[in-house]
């Protein structure tokens, strides 16, 4: 299959980095061969990764297994993967976490990669988020999934101001959870415990991945992202706007490697047992910015503005993750300044294309 900018691509997504999932998840698919998986959140940036690596490996591995994706907009789905519509192997069905009857017949995993998006106030946040993550490990349960997959954030931890460098499992979790800021990794930890909760006395294996930053094709330019904002920047001809001190520390994981890992969590990660998900390797805000400006060539301007960091904002942000490397063999395998120029690359083609 050729993308519009000419390149081989699966979904829109580069095929080298596919095929990269498939090569990097040796042998670890067999618990997949037949199954069916129950996937909310397949039209965000994570849940497209996922499905497209196991349709990849859906056919490469001739696994008959089958996917049906739960979204809120069918239609945006339609738009940015139309090529699921010929998809046997996928049923894209309308409907959301907290209302409404989850798909029939029985699963063997399912994968919550959704997330509240559309609520305004955190009150009603929060509710959306915790009843929706408990209502689906109940599903599980009853269909006798062998295995949920929560895709969970490093923001259930402290505010990483203090002590190392890089936080770890083993580290507290949040300490004051009505500091500012810190509302939404309280709800995170909530679910956690909710849905290993929730499984417990029963035959479901509720994996857990705890996500930091990540960097690739698919993800939105809509100011949630400060490198997707400087990949904006950069593309327009600059200046690449760092807004306020750019010395927090953040890392970043390219999104081949984010769904090795999720599928590695997934089939070979402990049960009740989260992991750590991003790269050791920390960098400065401005230093992003820096580097994604040189991506580029030429001479865009880096500015750095120097407003004050916003209340409860994190000064660290970037994850230990020995355990996942210990137990299950994982690691950033694309650095940061490949994945930076890939990244870079796939949008500025998407821009010529669209010209």
């Amino acid at each position: 299959m050729q993308s519009r900018t000419g390149h081989a691509a699966r979904g829109g997504f580069p095929l080298e980095d596919i095929h990269a999932v498939l090569r990097d998840t040796p042998g670890i698919w067999e618990e997949m061969r037949g199954g069916r998986v129950l996937l909310l959140g397949g039209t965000g940036f994570v849940g497209r990764w996922l499905l497209e690596s196991f349709l990849a490996a859906n056919e490469a591995f001739s696994l008959k297994a089958s996917a049906v994706v739960v979204t809120r907009s069918p239609e945006r789905l339609a738009t940015v993967a139309p090529h699921l519509s010929s998809e046997p192997a996928v049923q894209v069905l309308r409907g959301e976490l907290t209302r409404g009857r989850f798909p029939d017949g029985p699963f063997t995993h399912v994968i919550h990669a959704a997330t509240a998006e559309g609520y305004s106030a955190q009150a009603a946040q929060a509710e959306a988020m915790v009843r929706g993550a408990v209502r689906l490990t109940r599903f599980a349960v009853e269909h006798e999934a062998t295995a949920l997959l929560l895709v969970s954030s490093g923001a259930v931890y402290d505010r990483m101001g203090r002590g190392p460098a890089r936080i770890a499992e083993e580290q507290a979790v949040f300490l004051d959870a009505l500091a500012p800021g810190r509302f939404y990794g309280e709800c995170r930890r909530f679910m956690e415990a909710l849905c290993c909760e929730a499984a417990r006395g029963s035959g479901l294996r509720v994996k857990i991945a705890r996500g930091f930053g990540f960097i690739g094709p698919g993800m939105r330019m809509d100011g949630r992202f400060a490198v997707m904002d400087f990949i904006s920047d950069a593309l327009s001809g600059g200046p690449v706007v760092v807004g306020n001190t750019g010395r927090a520390r953040r890392s970043l994981l390219y999104a081949s490697d984010l769904a090795t890992w999720l599928w590695t969590i997934l089939f070979r990660g402990g049960a009740e047992r989260p992991y750590n998900m991003g790269s050791e390797h920390g960098c400065t805000i401005a230093q992003i910015a820096r580097l994604v400006a040189k991506s580029v060539g030429g001479q865009v301007p880096v500015v750095i503005q120097g407003n004050p960091e916003p209340a409860g904002g994190r000064i660290q942000y970037v994850p230990d993750t020995s355990r996942a490397r210990l137990e299950l063999g994982l690691h950033a395998r694309v650095g940061i300044e490949e994945a930076v120029q890939k990244t870079l690359s796939f949008y500025a083609s998407m821009s010529q294309s669209a010209a």
